[in-house]
């Protein structure tokens, strides 16, 4: 059985350098692309429906339609290993610099996208990268963990349809009726899961910007 941790961007502002605890970079339509063309492509690409960016359908970002993406940091953003930008596209899970990406493909990913961009003002060489999800119809709801985050109580789910009706739900535990043999999963819609190994070698390589929660998923 294999254990990962759901990740997200570290929130906290003496790191990040913001107090919006979400983004430090936001793209800039008119100043980010390198031509019209550029920018057209980027923004059909990411039209794209959600099944275009489902593990069964996905197709990578045309690199060479996409030379280079610049982004702005907002007032007193830090620069840090992992990045998220404004707007969110699905597609793209974070922006992280060449050390950090180094780290990453050393470990076993399924196909993703990655493109290069530049950071204004920032030296370090940036790439986007975004991972492909594992549909929620893998997702075993009745061997996970929910509660409710008003109650504190554990909630029973079977499916998906079920747990759509619930407004105010936590997860503690995703469980996955799909071998995969990657250290980077995302699973819709419970975002994106780190293996253990992969954890601990950003945690020696001292990659900041990742924020590791204590939500966990398992291949059955």
């Amino acid at each position: 059985m294999y254990k990962y941790k759901r990740v997200w961007i570290e929130t906290d502002p003496l790191i990040m350098g913001v107090r919006n605890g979400v983004y430090q970079v936001e793209l800039k339509e008119k100043k980010s692309f390198v031509s019209k063309e550029e920018r057209n492509y980027y923004e059909s690409y990411f039209a794209s429906g959600i099944n275009a960016f489902l593990l069964d359908d996905f197709k990578r970002i045309d690199e060479k339609k996409i030379t280079c993406v610049t982004y702005f940091p907002l007032k007193g953003a830090l620069e840090t290993d992992f990045i998220v930008a404004a707007p969110h596209e699905r597609g793209i899970d974070f922006l992280v610099t060449e050390k950090c990406l180094d780290v990453l493909e050393s470990f076993k990913l399924p196909t993703y996208n990655k493109f290069k961009v530049n950071i204004e003002g920032f030296p370090s060489n940036y790439f986007a990268v975004g991972f492909p999800m594992v549909p929620n119809r893998f997702v075993d709801y009745s061997d996970s963990k929910f509660v409710d985050l008003t109650t504190k109580e554990h909630v029973q789910i079977a499916d998906s349809e079920e747990y759509k009706k619930y407004f105010s739900i936590g997860d503690r535990k995703i469980s996955v009726k799909y071998r995969l043999d990657y250290d980077i999963i995302a699973i819709q819609p419970f975002g994106l899961f780190f293996s253990e190994k992969l954890i601990n070698a950003i945690k020696m390589n001292r990659l900041l910007g990742l924020q590791v929660e204590d939500t966990e998923m398992v291949l059955k």
